[in-house]
């Protein structure tokens, strides 16, 4: 059971990390790898919710290229 649990971390890429109250999970390096892989990594964040028209003002090239748009969404 032991090696199942460490392959399904492995697999969602969580690590896992001691603290003085217990663990905390993350997901740090695969935000990054999808940050990386939508060319979005030197981008800074926003607040959320956010207005629809900052939305198409960042995304409107993402949107525009199905195939692009489906590859970003595809690794979520």
């Amino acid at each position: 059971m032991k090696k199942l649990f460490e392959n399904w971390i492995k697999t969602i890429q969580i690590e896992v990390q001691p603290t003085s109250m217990g663990i905390m999970l993350r997901q740090h390096k695969y935000t990054l790898d999808i940050l990386c892989k939508t060319g979005m990594s030197s981008w800074k964040p926003i607040d959320t919710p956010t207005s629809s028209s900052k939305l198409v003002m960042l995304f409107g090239s993402m949107f525009s290229d199905p195939i692009r748009f489906c590859q970003i969404i595809g690794v979520l």
